[in-house]
């Protein structure tokens, strides 16, 4: 098979609609690593605006006008059949689930030319190796403080999310992780596919940081989705090491076993207490000891019986235990949100109030914290919501499928099960901040994917664009 960076691309010219999207995509990558939350918040209604203007697309504010229309209607259906519905909180939801608007909003098919991938994944490598460095320098000043890189050390790392020596102790150091993990894959594409030198020294600075910042549920969750991967897609390492096909399969084999065992070897070195505590949390977990245990068994079994129709439609997004709700609760920040009066409903003061209060928002660990974004999903859209999920988690893996041939199958694959994995977990999924720049980078090469479904592409590295847009 040919080396891929020798394959002609289809074109050499970005589109004014390709440029658009690559400047979103740095503005947002830029945005999600920068301290202000709130910016992250208003993040994709802002780029959906912005393309309709810069575009002048009548067919991008058509689509905004549908989905308002959609909304408007979805609440006011939610406050006939529950009379202790709010609106603010309906409103406020929309923000952080304005992420996946842009499935409505993006024409995908016009986002297929590898050159565009091949300038956003070269971005993406650059603040690799950036918030890598900074997240060393944080490290080191946490090893400096505790004598060691294991347990709260990890907490200090934390990029330019939170740009101080000084731990935070908040959400930060696992958004930085979180976005980091996405950077490794799109590192690691740019690398392999679009860089004629493959030099993965760089690409170890960014890796480093990310283990460093001890986020152990989503290291786990990265490995299982390659583990998961590799037996869906069942790539050739020859694809993407094509220097492997002339050695022995046999010392492949053990190369890759060795790989692993260092790896996994590595990290009970510089995180060998976090590893010894998963036992705990699942034991603690499955003898309903944790409030997120109590609040699982609390919306499936109580909360229906309470509201009937919540078990089929849900309470209504904002409503009970997303992020938006429990940040209008007055429970979850120690400051108001701007603009928006402080709210919880009957039943969100019966089931989950309690635990909020007795669960420390800052610090501890999320494993045993009473949310996450598949609960969101259950108790606000009901299991009409999780049947739409299944549906699209089976389209996805169909489409895998049927493409794993593709060289960016793997990746694609990768991201999409530790995307959806880390909504067991935490509000990864609620959070613009976290789920913005993994959904771009997923739709970029799905795209790719899907203009390339048999045909092994990428674009060689010209130098006369090197420096375009």
């Amino acid at each position: 098979m040919k080396d891929l960076a020798e394959a002609k691309a289809p074109t050499l010219d970005l589109s004014n609609y390709e440029k658009v999207f690559l400047w979103s995509f740095r503005i947002s990558l830029i945005v999600v690593f920068l301290p202000s939350k709130s910016l992250s918040y208003i993040l994709p209604f802002s780029l959906y605006f912005g393309w309709a203007f810069i575009l002048f697309s009548y067919r991008i504010f058509l689509r905004l006008l549908i989905l308002s229309l959609i909304l408007f209607l979805a609440g006011v259906f939610y406050a006939y059949v529950y009379d202790e519905f709010s609106p603010q909180n309906f409103f406020f939801s929309q923000l952080g689930l304005s992420t996946y608007f842009i499935f409505f909003i993006v024409d995908k098919r016009a986002l297929s030319n590898p050159l565009l991938l091949k300038k956003a994944t070269k971005f993406c490598f650059q603040m690799f190796i950036f918030q890598g460095l900074f997240g060393i320098i944080q490290a080191s000043y946490g090893f400096i403080q505790t004598g060691s890189f294991d347990v709260a050390n990890g907490d200090y790392v934390e990029g330019t999310i939170h740009p101080s020596l000084a731990a935070e102790l908040s959400f930060s150091n696992p958004l930085f992780a979180y976005n980091m993990t996405f950077l490794m894959l799109a590192s690691f594409i740019y690398i392999q596919f679009f860089k004629k030198r493959r030099n993965y020294l760089p690409f170890l600075i960014g890796t480093l940081s990310l283990l460093l910042a001890s986020v152990v549920h989503l290291m786990a969750f990265f490995v299982v989705a390659i583990l998961i991967s590799f037996v869906v897609v069942r790539p050739k390492i020859s694809n993407f090491f094509p220097s492997i096909a002339k050695v022995n399969p046999n010392n492949v084999r053990y190369g890759l076993f060795f790989g692993v065992v260092l790896f996994v070897l590595s990290v009970f070195v510089f995180q060998s207490s976090n590893m010894r505590s998963f036992g705990a949390y699942y034991s603690n977990f499955t003898s309903g000891v944790p409030a997120k245990a109590i609040i699982t068994y609390s919306s499936i079994f109580e909360l229906p019986e309470e509201h009937p129709a919540m078990l089929c439609i849900g309470l209504g997004s904002g409503q009970f235990s997303s992020r938006a709700s429990l940040m209008l609760s007055g429970l979850y920040l120690e400051k108001e949100v701007p603009f928006f009066s402080k709210h919880t409903s009957r039943s969100f003061n019966n089931h989950l109030g309690y635990l909020l209060i007795n669960s420390p928002t800052h610090g501890g660990n999320s494993t045993e914290k009473p949310y996450y974004s598949l609960l969101t999903v259950f108790t606000e859209f009901g299991l009409l919501g999780l049947f739409f999920l299944i549906v699209v988690g089976i389209t996805i893996l169909k489409g895998i499928y049927s493409n794993r041939q593709h060289p960016l199958s793997l990746f694609f694959s990768i991201g999409f099960f530790f995307f959806g994995m880390c909504g067991i977990q935490e509000f990864y999924w609620e959070m613009p901040q976290a789920a913005f720049i993994g959904l771009m980078l997923l739709i970029l090469i799905k795209s790719n994917i899907s203009a390339n479904q048999l045909n092994i592409f990428i674009l060689p590295n010209h130098s006369s664009h090197e420096n375009e847009v």
